[in-house]
């Protein structure tokens, strides 16, 4: 089968309720339920369209490489409906760039998010705002890569396609995979606010920020960066309570396992009402000794000083 006679990708519709958790203060989705929220039905639409199981008894996993996850300032009403499109391709990842010729596959997987807006009123939380329609409040890319976890090094990438994803096109990312370098970039007019150093206040993974794919849930990295925001914000005198995070971006190099020490290496930077933050986790050995190169590399941006009454709001 060519690949002008393969599916280029899968569509598929689901939804969720939004409950308590899921929105803060403001009545806004959060960055960490984003994923709590997308990750039970991405695996739904994989387990679906493809043989999954079939794959694992073959020793193919797929491992997720990057997630890139951004909302909107609408509120949102407790107790609503979130729809979901999602749409899964399979894609080349190394694009080339493996000198043998050798290709990369992978998944990548989009997803947008829909809702009716709330009256972001906190005593109306469970209300729609009156005459609303759904709009867009959230979007997520997850990019799973193809791998076999216990082969040997070199029979551990997946250049051609399992009989159960034969029936999918081998397609070009949408966009380049992001980098440990391409999330460092600071642009112009940021000025750094303040530094945490890796070796200050380790973070211990315990069991339950594992998930049954035997790694830390990747929220919890998401989460352990959001609040190190926070803290270096704080610290450096901004107003914390007023600080939107709008997007995450992470490259996950090494995931950690439930009883392994991470160190945080941060620094939050600030243009005008625009923050930033570059943060890096890396492993510690049982020495103490934390390992140069991190295993997980996150860009997070947000924004200060929105409030209820900020016509940005209801954006």
């Amino acid at each position: 089968m060519t690949d002008a006679k393969r599916v280029e990708q899968l569509e598929s519709q689901a939804s969720a309720t939004l409950s308590f958790a899921d929105l803060d203060a403001q009545l806004r989705l959060k960055i960490r339920s984003t994923l709590g929220l997308c990750f039970p039905i991405l695996y739904a639409e994989f387990a679906r369209n493809i043989d999954v199981a079939s794959m694992r008894r073959q020793g193919i996993a797929s491992v997720i490489t990057a997630v890139d996850v951004e909302r909107t300032l609408t509120p949102l009403p407790v107790g609503g409906k979130l729809d979901v499109d999602v749409a899964i391709r399979m894609c080349d990842f190394a694009a080339g760039a493996i000198a043998d010729g050798r290709r990369r596959l992978g998944f990548e997987v989009r997803l947008e998010l829909r809702a009716v807006p709330g009256t972001g009123d906190p005593l109306r939380y469970r209300d729609a705002a009156p005459g609303a329609e759904r709009v867009v409040c959230g979007r997520s890319t997850v990019l799973l890569a193809l791998l076999r976890p216990a082969a040997p090094l070199i029979e551990r990438l997946i250049s051609d396609p399992p009989p159960e994803v034969a029936h999918m096109a081998v397609l070009p990312l949408a966009q380049p995979h992001p980098s440990a370098e391409s999330l460092a970039e600071i642009p112009a007019g940021f000025a750094e606010l303040a530094r945490r150093d890796r070796a200050a206040a380790p973070r211990v993974w315990g069991l339950h920020n594992s998930d049954v794919n035997q790694n830390v849930f990747t929220g919890n990295y998401v989460e352990a960066m959001e609040d190190t925001f926070s803290e270096l914000l704080h610290g450096a005198g901004q107003d914390v309570g007023g600080h939107q995070i709008d997007r995450a971006t992470l490259v996950l190099k090494k995931p950690f396992a439930a009883g392994s020490v991470a160190a945080i290496h941060a620094a939050a930077h600030r243009s005008e009402d625009r923050t930033l933050l570059v943060a890096t986790l890396h492993g510690v050995g049982t020495s103490g000794d934390y390992e140069v190169r991190p295993s997980i590399v996150g860009r997070l941006e947000g924004r200060l000083g929105v409030t209820r009454g900020d016509p940005r709001f209801a954006a």
